[in-house]
């Protein structure tokens, strides 16, 4: 018999995030760090380590730009921060 391997996974992240206000003024709640690092990022990273190559992430309209910032910042940023010497920060989440 042989077994399909998933490689594709679906993250709901939805909503408002109204419970959380104020903080969701300026912050989708999948962004919001816990221990330092984004919800998002420990989602991602078991995700990865479970073999998924491929993942859509079902949201708000009004949350796109901030999750497609986190997920592919911009190169001008990128340049910025290892400009600085900064981006050693980042512990290889890029």
């Amino acid at each position: 018999e042989q077994r399909r391997k998933v490689k594709k996974a679906v993250i709901l992240a939805g909503g408002l995030g109204t419970r959380f206000l104020p903080g969701t003024l300026a912050l989708a709640k999948e962004l919001f760090p816990i221990m330092g690092k984004p919800i998002m990022l420990y989602l991602l990273k078991d995700l990865a380590g479970a073999g998924i190559t491929d993942v859509l992430i079902v949201g708000n309209k009004l949350k796109e730009e901030s999750i497609k910032a986190f997920i592919n910042p911009s190169k001008d940023y990128l340049q910025k921060i290892e400009s600085e010497g900064k981006l050693a920060n980042l512990n290889g989440q890029v």
